[in-house]
């Protein structure tokens, strides 16, 4: 029975989980309000005991708290925990959104969320990556019970990622790159290349993992982690040119580990390979430019002097220039092309494919677990595959009934004068001045056509003049159009000028 308390109605109500709870019946004005209150209250809290209805939310919960909880649960240990751990502590922890109830989280708030990141300039893909992690969380919530009902991600669109080719070195790049190198980030950069392995692999490679008798390398985890990416060991192929790579790296290197520092301990997360392999490019000359620059003018920028601003310009080669300010000798720096650690991956499949092995074989070492990710990543890089195809419709066009037996159409910006057929320069001058001259023909108005290697269109149409008006023309222009094969007003090539007149 509910009772008054000051200006507030309370109840006695026992809970889904059947604990007696003291409730305040906020919207309640008189007892009978009360009463009605109650007894919905006690009838949900029924229901969801009976488990006719969802349990409720607990409103206490923050988004920042559900994304520690799923965190620490299911994302602690795996090979993607501290890239998922740094987009938390960069997008999530401390925002309007990670502070918000997880009981008031709906689509609009996470959307709103996403458009604030995506005007600060962040890519399509990594926002797209922080709406995977409120939905993973909150599926992972629901299975364990924390939370209920519809995910609010359901409703946000997944920002449109563009597709570009993938980065790779052609194969006379690789061994300039690798003699760029130090001795350890060398044989870590031939593993890479040669074997396509991820970073993680790399470090977790154990010597024991080696099999130079049969040429296998089996991949079994993921820096200190028991399992790769694809959770499951596997065994790739070794190239001929890699075993003298791991050779070199079974007799040096200290302890258990294949790859390991140089006190013999596992390689990092944080260990910047890819930025020494982006550096040696650099110094191997595998550049899209260089960039010239005034040492001289930036210090004086620097210094705040007066006028003086620095002066940087990229150039094709490395020659030797001159600033256009004080003269001085630019210092040029390598601009290495766009390549990532990860890109080594694609090298292997780029290289493989252009030296005709097939998709699957390539599926195969790169360990992808569907061979349709490889064709679609790759299958443009398939020697003769999409030649052969496009070289169709070139067949079609000349075997059409049309085009059999004739001469194909002139190449765009091909001069007149070049075809066997083509009108003296003197009757081409002579065709001009009487175009000129548009007060001469009769019926003629505005005059507009173009001399080109397109198919000839009829004059009459051309310039709007009559056929009598046609008729009156002799000499070289006379001569000019009876060299020319107007069509009738059928369409077809007339015999000669007076025919076309006529139609």
């Amino acid at each position: 029975m509910p009772w008054k308390q000051g200006d507030r109605w309370l109840a006695w109500v026992r809970d889904a989980a059947g604990v007696n709870r003291k409730v305040s019946l906020a919207e309640a004005r008189t007892r009978e309000q009360a009463k009605r209150l109650e007894a919905d209250l006690r009838m949900r809290a029924r229901r969801q005991r009976e488990g006719l209805d969802p349990l409720p939310t607990d409103r206490r919960q923050t988004v920042g708290e559900l994304l520690r909880w799923w965190l620490d649960t299911y994302v602690a240990g795996k090979t993607w925990a501290r890239q998922e751990e740094d987009r938390f502590r960069l997008y999530f922890e401390g925002s309007e959104l990670g502070a918000l109830p997880v009981a008031l989280l709906d689509a609009g708030r996470v959307e709103v969320h996403l458009q604030s990141w995506t005007q600060r300039g962040l890519a399509p893909a990594s926002v797209n990556k922080l709406r995977a992690m409120v939905r993973t969380a909150w599926n992972r919530a629901r299975k364990a019970g924390r939370l209920h009902g519809e995910n609010p991600t359901r409703d946000v669109s997944l920002r449109k990622v563009p597709k570009r080719a993938p980065a790779f070195l052609e194969a006379h790049e690789v061994p300039r790159l690798l003699a760029q190198l130090t001795p350890s980030d060398r044989l870590m950069g031939a593993a890479a290349i040669y074997a396509g392995l991820r970073k993680g692999e790399l470090c977790g490679m154990r010597k024991t993992d080696v099999d130079l008798g049969r040429r296998l390398l089996t991949v079994r985890r993921s820096y200190g982690n028991a399992s790769t990416k694809g959770g499951r060991e596997e065994a790739v192929p070794i190239a001929a040119g890699l075993v003298p790579y791991l050779e070199s790296a079974l007799d040096g290197a200290l302890g258990e580990l294949l790859f390991p520092k140089a006190d013999g301990s596992m390689r990092t997360d944080g260990d910047a390979l890819g930025e020494r392999l982006h550096r040696a490019m650099g110094r191997a000359g595998i550049v899209t430019g260089y960039l010239h620059s005034c040492r001289r003018c930036k210090s004086a920028e620097a210094r705040k002097v007066p006028g003086r601003t620095s002066y940087a310009k990229e150039f094709a080669d490395n020659e030797r220039r001159r600033c256009p300010a004080c003269n001085m000798v630019l210092w040029a720096k390598p601009v290495p092309k766009k390549f990532r650690l990860h890109d080594t991956r694609h090298t292997t499949a780029t290289l493989l494919l252009s030296g005709g092995a097939d998709l699957f074989a390539v599926s195969k070492i790169l360990r992808h677990s569907d061979p349709k990710i490889t064709f679609e990543t790759y299958a443009h890089l398939v020697p003769g595959y999409l030649h052969d195809q496009i070289d169709k419709l070139s067949e079609m066009i000349s075997n059409s009934p049309q085009t059999a037996g004739g001469f194909p159409p002139f190449p765009p910006g091909r001069k007149l004068e070049e075809t066997s057929d083509s009108p003296s320069e003197g009757e081409v001058s002579s065709l001009s001045s009487l175009f000129s001259l548009e007060e001469s023909l009769e019926g003629s108005s505005s005059l507009s056509i173009s001399l080109s290697d397109a198919t000839p269109v009829p004059l009459r149409a051309a310039v709007g003049v009559s056929g009598a008006g046609m008729e009156g023309l002799n000499g070289p222009e006379s001569a000019l159009l009876e060299r020319c094969a107007w069509p009738d007003s059928n369409g077809r090539p007339a015999a000669s000028k007076a025919a076309a007149l006529s139609s």
